[in-house]
């Protein structure tokens, strides 16, 4: 991998995945069921 700029290329050279990571993605986009979530779509 590499960018026109090395400060890009550094920036993603250390990323490690870890096991929870899927979990995060998948809460942070979840549809919130809860009252308060349901008055704010209205």
């Amino acid at each position: 991998m590499s960018h026109a700029d090395i400060q890009t290329t550094m920036r993603y050279l250390h990323y490690a995945p870890r096991e929870d990571d899927a979990a995060l993605v998948a809460e942070a986009f979840s549809l919130d069921e809860t009252p308060a979530a349901a008055e704010r779509q209205a």
